[in-house]
C-alpha cells in the first residue's frame, strides 16, 4: 500500500496592506503673487506621508478664523466633493450636475429664523446658466428675498415669474479681488458683501469668475477671490459656497490655468469644509 500522501502547505499569511503615499496641501495664509496686487490660494510643497490604507485620513489646515461652523454637522452631511474637481457629469452630449445637498435642507437650518435671505451670483453669465439653476435649487426650503447678479459680458435676462418674486440687481461690472475697498474699476465682492447683507441673514455665494486680465497670468481670479474671502471678516456674512476652481486640465480648458492642480482643487475644498465652510463645487 502506498504512503498517503503529504499533507499541502499551510497557505501563507496574506502580506500586509500596502502603505499608500498620500500628498496633502496645506491652505496657506494669505501671500501676495509675485506679480500683482492678488491674494492667491498658492500651490503649497506637497505633505508627503506613508499611511495605512485602513484609517480615515486627516488633512491639516490653518483654519479661518471667521468660520462661524453653527451647523458643522449638517456640513459634514453635505454631498460627496467628488476627487476630479467637477459637479457635472457629460452624459450623451449634454451636461448634468451632479445632486447637491444644501444647508436648508436640514430641519435645524429650517428652524433658525433669519431676516432675509440673499443670493450673490458673480459670473452669472446669463440669468439661466446659474442664478435660476440655484434659485431653483432652494426652493422647495426657501425663497430668496434678493438676488445680486454680476455679469459685465453676457445679457441677462430674468423671466417674468422671478423678476416678481425677487428684488433683483444687474451689475455689469467686472469682478476684482482686493477687498476693503480699494481703488480701481469693477466689483469687489467682500465690499459687496459688507454693503448689502447682515450675519443674520441667509447668504449663498456662487464665484465662477474666469480670466478678467489681471490674473497674473493664471487664467483664474478664483483661487484668489477664495484666498481673499477665506481669511477676511466677511466670511461671516456667507452660509453657503460654490466655487469653481479652475487648475490644470488641458484635456478640456485650452488656457493652461496655472499654477494648480485638479488634486489641489479637490483637497482644499475638502480641508474648508473639514473647518466647518458649506462650500460646493461649481458646476
Amino acid at each position: 500500500m502506498l504512503p498517503p500522501p503529504p499533507p499541502p502547505p499551510s497557505p501563507s499569511p496574506p502580506p500586509p496592506p500596502p502603505a499608500r503615499t498620500v500628498y496633502s496641501c496645506l491652505l496657506l495664509p494669505l501671500t501676495p503673487f509675485p506679480s500683482c496686487s492678488h491674494h492667491l490660494l498658492l500651490p503649497c510643497p506637497s505633505l508627503m506621508s506613508q499611511l495605512p490604507l485602513t484609517p480615515s485620513l486627516r488633512y491639516p489646515m490653518q483654519c479661518p478664523p471667521g468660520v462661524r461652523a453653527e451647523f458643522k454637522n449638517e456640513i459634514d452631511a453635505l454631498e460627496h466633493l467628488e476627487p476630479t474637481g467637477f459637479g457635472i457629469l457629460q452624459t450623451f452630449g449634454r451636461p448634468f450636475f451632479f445632486p447637491y445637498r444644501i444647508l436648508p435642507s436640514f430641519a435645524r437650518v429650517q428652524q433658525r429664523g433669519y431676516r432675509k435671505k440673499v443670493l450673490i451670483d458673480c459670473g452669472a453669465g446669463g440669468f439661466r446658466r446659474g442664478g435660476k439653476y440655484l434659485v431653483d435649487l432652494y426652493a422647495p426650503w426657501l425663497s430668496f428675498d434678493d438676488l445680486i447678479l454680476v455679469e459685465p459680458f453676457d445679457d441677462i435676462q430674468v423671466m417674468e415669474r422671478y423678476r416678481s418674486r425677487h428684488n433683483i440687481t444687474v451689475l455689469r461690472e467686472q469682478v476684482r479681488v482686493v477687498g476693503g475697498g480699494g481703488g480701481g474699476g469693477g466689483v469687489d465682492i467682500l465690499s459687496l458683501l459688507e454693503a448689502n447683507v447682515k450675519e443674520e441673514d441667509f447668504v449663498v455665494l456662487k464665484f465662477d469668475c474666469d480670466d478678467n486680465g489681471e490674473s497674473a497670468g493664471t487664467g483664474t481670479i478664483e483661487w484668489g477671490f477664495l484666498a481673499a474671502l477665506l481669511y477676511s471678516p466677511q466670511l461671516s456674512l456667507v452660509d453657503e459656497l460654490f466655487i469653481e476652481l479652475h487648475f490644470f486640465f488641458p484635456q478640456l480648458w485650452q488656457a493652461s490655468f496655472l499654477p494648480h492642480s485638479m488634486w489641489q482643487a479637490f483637497d482644499a475644498l475638502r480641508q474648508i469644509r473639514a473647518c466647518g465652510v458649506a462650500v460646493h463645487v461649481w458646476p
